[in-house]
């Protein structure tokens, strides 16, 4: 069975609070060996999946939460507002924007943003 580490952070639905939830996965990432290139573009999903969340007048906080395993890294948001266009949001692949045009199964496999619908 592969080792888990799970990181929760919890913040107030506000502008101000995706710095600090960038810097949070940027350091989880970091602590667990991640590239530079890899925590710069997950920062940046980050930051869009988040200013969604956050703009979403229901929401008074939210929380990311940063799993951590031997072969994926997976990044929950929640609350997340539900998609006016009926797309299934409930799952990101980071992966497939993160490295579109990469053969290596391992990576694309290895990274995606969850986020739990309001």
């Amino acid at each position: 069975m592969a080792e888990s580490h799970e990181y929760r952070l919890e913040l107030p639905a506000k502008a101000e609070s995706v710095a600090l939830a960038r810097l949070f996965l940027a350091t989880v990432l970091r602590r667990h060996g991640i590239g530079e290139g890899t925590v710069a573009d997950a920062k940046l999903a980050l930051s869009e999946l988040l200013s969604v969340a956050i703009l979403d007048p229901g929401n008074v906080e939210v929380s990311v939460t940063a799993e951590v395993t031997t072969s994926a890294v997976t990044v929950h948001i929640a609350p997340f507002p539900s998609d006016p266009s009926g797309e299934d949001l409930e799952r990101i692949d980071i992966a497939s924007a993160l490295f579109p045009s990469s053969d290596d199964t391992a990576i694309r496999a290895g990274f995606a943003i969850d986020v739990a619908m309001a």
